[in-house]
């Protein structure tokens, strides 16, 4: 790996040199010619194989798509399909060495400096499938003789694979491998990139890596002792957890250390025998889950607003009304969920709301809305009389302080205060209490035109909404 990224910033150094000439002459006649030449690797690796009781090494499988550059100023990363270990390369006449991405990823077009591979934080492995090596990034860096057309060349894997080998907790039982994750005190997933200096850097971004497994309902079974696979960054780590998720329990394996440093090796196999270990207490899992009852509607609930976008999605109430003066619409915020709702995270608190029953109905108070400086507000209609001009029949949802409308007079009172209706379907109806003097209902709706939640009278383009509770599950 040294004389990786000694090669490495040479090529950008030679990269530096050339646009520094450029700036004072011509480009070469020989920078705008090229050549094809054939770039050939006996030992390549990109899926795992096995020989004999389980020896595994690394190895290409043809339709392996490559990015390949060199180090002239002008050429930037194209992309190439590997068959029986070789490729075809059109590179510039003038161009003195090679280098090659595996996979290619988002490297087409991009120059030396700019090239990057990524090691993914939550991956899927498929039981009965070979390892995914576009999983594994690899680079090679070569010489292009002057008087050959072929190019041999060396990769070296920039991560380590770990191989875990699943043992059931109990042979009797019929028990299915899930989900693994791995944890450590160090980065184990990020970027390489290349840096300022022009060497190949590896930016950490989080430190924990999962593997979701699927293949079919045999091979996943413990009994069959299951493999996945994880690649992570190619380090000493320390603090290690990994933890097991099957279908009938967790197990984990708390507190270790493990070393894939090695420079000579990328494959290394762990055994995770459930046997030793004792299944962890299932933990009530927060979500945000649909009121279908209003006397689920208490003071200390916490709400998302939400209606529906897809199969899998909700829009949600945003945190940013889109009048920065009078705060009246605030846009959908798409977030995907399951069958039991919204799956909790922090993040998602900066959208909820509050709603609390009084003798004049109900109050909608967003704790984090900020209005010219002030953060909670209150939700409520605008005041005024007849129908909504605005928007083809939509109103202003204003948000003010509580303070502001407690200030109002008693006939715009009303204005704070909500009817609420919660159908066993989940549909809800906010119905302003405020009088418009026209007969009809003021409701708190979805508008489809504008992708938006809105004060608005019954039409086609205003969707229902839903309420979400944070609950325990």
């Amino acid at each position: 790996m040294k004389t990786t990224l000694y090669r490495i910033g040479i090529l950008l150094g030679l990269s530096a040199m050339a646009a520094c000439s450029a700036e004072k002459n011509l480009k070469p006649e020989s920078e705008s010619q090229t050549r094809t030449v054939t770039v050939t690797a006996a030992a390549t690796k990109t899926t795992i194989e096995y020989e004999g009781s389980d020896v595994s090494h690394l190895v290409w499988c043809d339709g392996d798509e490559v990015a390949y550059c060199t180090e002239v100023n002008s050429d930037t990363f194209k992309k190439a399909v590997v068959t029986s270990n070789a490729f075809k390369a059109e590179i510039p006449s003038s161009a003195q060495n090679i280098v090659v991405i595996w996979p290619a990823g988002n490297n087409e077009g991009k120059t030396l400096a700019q090239a990057s591979s990524e090691l993914a934080s939550e991956t899927t492995c498929n039981i009965d499938e070979d390892f995914d090596g576009a999983l594994l990034p690899m680079m090679a860096v070569a010489s292009v003789p002057s008087d050959s057309d072929n190019i041999d060349v060396e990769y070296n894997c920039l991560a380590s694979v770990i191989r875990f080998t699943v043992y059931p907790a109990n042979t009797d039982t019929a028990e299915s491998l899930m989900k693994i994750t791995v944890s450590a005190n160090e980065s184990m997933v990020g970027t390489f990139a290349m840096s300022h200096d022009g060497y190949l850097a590896f930016n950490g971004s989080g430190k924990e890596t999962v593997v979701n497994v699927t293949g079919s309902s045999e091979s996943i079974l413990l009994t069959e002792e299951p493999e996945a696979y994880v690649v992570v960054n190619r380090a000493s780590y320390t603090g290690v957890d990994v933890k097991v998720d099957t279908d009938l329990g967790t197990y984990v394996f708390a507190d270790g250390a493990m070393d894939v440093s090695s420079p000579d090796r990328s494959l290394y196999r762990v055994k995770l025998d459930l046997s030793t270990k004792s299944p962890v207490p299932d933990t009530p899992k927060k979500y945000f889950t649909v009121v279908t009852d209003l006397s689920d509607i208490t003071d200390d609930g916490t709400y998302l607003i939400a209606t529906d976008k897809g199969d899998s999605e909700y829009y949600i109430t945003d945190n940013k009304p889109t009048d920065t003066s009078n705060y009246y619409w605030l846009m959908g915020v798409g977030v995907s969920h399951d069958e039991y709702g919204i799956s909790f995270t922090e993040d998602l608190m900066t959208y909820v709301c509050n709603i609390t029953k009084h003798d004049g109905g109900y109050k909608v108070f967003f704790p984090n809305l900020v209005k010219q400086g002030n953060t909670g507000l209150e939700m409520i209609a605008q005041g005024g009389s007849g129908d909504f001009s605005q928007h083809d029949g939509e109103g202003k949802a204003w948000f003010v302080t509580t303070d502001t409308a407690d200030g109002y007079s008693d006939s715009m009172q009303p204005r704070r205060y909500w009817d609420l209706n919660i159908s066993s379907n989940g549909t809800a109806l906010l119905i302003n209490k405020y009088d418009r003097g026209n007969g009809k209902n003021a409701y708190y709706k979805f508008c489809t035109d504008h992708s938006w939640f809105t004060l608005c009278h019954e039409g086609e383009k205003f969707k229902d909404i839903k309420i979400l509770k944070l609950t325990e599950i």
